[in-house]
């Protein structure tokens, strides 16, 4: 059986910050509060040992009904170098592992009801950083911000 050049997953979840700093599964996110998006992927097969490149993760939030339509992080996107993967092979196929956080402060977000669809894809890590046809995604959960008052 030849062995794939590349295959991955790729899984995400949603965190708010509760006080103090304490992080909690959800789609409900208060919008005077901190929140996260935490991403998980794997690459395997025979380039996941040797590529020397970078990720893009970027989150973006589309507005269920009028509303904001957001990118995040707002700097641009997060960049994980491809050598920064925990290595392994199990059943002797390279296999890298990885996990980013994307930090959102509290405010960035007005409140409403969204829809998550967080990107991943490889880019070259040399100037000016072309991106390759290696991407993946994942759609969803809808999201709940809401003010709590005063």
């Amino acid at each position: 059986m030849l062995e794939p050049a590349y295959d991955g997953e790729m899984d995400v979840q949603v965190i708010e910050i509760a006080e103090p700093d304490t992080p909690v599964p959800t789609n409900h996110i208060r919008t005077t509060q901190n929140w996260r998006v935490h991403v998980e992927w794997k690459m395997r097969g025979a380039l996941a040992a040797f590529l020397v490149d970078e990720f893009r993760l970027r989150a973006f939030l589309e507005s269920i009904g009028p509303g904001a339509e957001l990118a995040l992080p707002i700097a641009g996107p997060l960049v994980v170098s491809t050598m920064a993967g925990a290595l392994s092979f199990p059943g002797g196929i390279a296999t890298r592992t990885y996990a980013a956080d994307i930090n959102v402060p509290a405010g960035t977000v007005p409140a409403g009801v969204y829809k998550l669809v967080t990107t991943l894809q490889l880019h070259d890590d040399a100037p000016p950083g072309a991106p390759y046809p290696i991407a993946g995604m994942v759609e969803g959960p809808f999201l709940n911000f809401f003010n709590p008052g005063p």
